[in-house]
């Protein structure tokens, strides 16, 4: 193989392997999935090293044998309306009271959004 060949060959990799990252990581912000789950917030909290997400808990359906609620985590991205679900999520966690998180769900984590995948839209308070 003649050294033009090879320099061809390698570039053509080179551009398979980054167009496939380049699609990774563009991909990993689309919506993958929409839905809302009920339970009570018993966690959230801004934490990271660097750079600050908020990130949270809620407790779902009926208590377990072990005395122990299913759990999901969920991250509030701050750029996309964020002090509003913040304040909305800090305010489901002081009252107590049962909520519907309707939320999105990307392909991957991206660090810089949050810690999980699932990122909140809003909240709703379920009963009276």
């Amino acid at each position: 193989m003649n050294k033009a060949k090879k320099v061809a060959m390698i570039l053509a990799i080179v551009g398979v392997l980054g167009g496939g990252v380049f699609l990774y990581f563009s991909s990993a912000g689309w919506t993958y999935s929409e839905g809302s789950r009920a339970g009570v917030v018993t966690k959230f909290s801004h934490k990271g090293s660097f750079v600050k997400t908020w990130e949270g808990e809620l407790a779902m359906g009926a208590i377990d044998q072990g005395g122990q609620r299913e759990k999901w985590e969920f991250s509030v991205y701050e750029a996309v309306d964020g002090e509003g679900i913040v304040k909305q999520v800090e305010d489901a966690l002081d009252s107590g009271k049962r909520v519907k998180i309707h939320y999105r769900q990307q392909r991957s984590s991206q660090s810089w959004k949050g810690a999980t995948t699932y990122f909140v839209t809003g909240v709703e308070y379920l009963g009276k």
